[in-house]
């Protein structure tokens, strides 16, 4: 709060949405996240400018909406390139032209990406790579067995 970001709570749900409990997973996530709303924030951006019609928008969101929910469970990272654009021109759909919402969604998400980064190689214990092979060859015969 007092950075007195716009839309400052994008930051904690970065951090909510990337941060894991292990060191690569969060960096495989947040890679994904960051690529993701950069390239979606500019989708989101070309689509408020390009188009000033209230109607237009709406159905433009449907669109990003279908696509978004399709994709996130097969690659995360592709379903955030639709959520970003979906996101911000929902917020924008008041103020058609105003795209600076996308320049505020991308620092938001970098501010929220780098603090999760921290805490996850801080926070978390390391985990050896031989004890995750163990961990994996247990899961995965336990569940043969099952």
């Amino acid at each position: 709060m007092s950075l007195h970001l716009v839309k400052g709570y994008w930051v904690l749900i970065t951090i909510a949405v990337v941060l894991r409990p292990y060191p690569m997973i969060t960096l495989r996530r947040t890679v994904l996240r960051c690529g993701g709303t950069m390239l979606g924030a500019v989708i989101g951006a070309g689509v408020l400018v390009a188009t000033d019609r209230s109607a237009d928008l709406i159905v433009i969101m449907f669109v990003l909406a279908m696509l978004t929910f399709s994709l996130m469970s097969l690659n995360y990272g592709l379903g955030v390139v639709f959520l970003t654009p979906m996101v911000i021109v929902l917020i924008s759909t008041g103020q058609p032209g105003d795209w600076g919402l996308a320049g505020h969604r991308m620092l938001n998400t970098l501010i929220g990406a780098g603090l999760a980064l921290l805490g996850g190689y801080l926070l978390w214990p390391r985990v050896d790579c031989r004890e995750l092979v163990d961990e994996l060859v247990t899961a995965l015969e336990a569940d043969r067995g099952y």
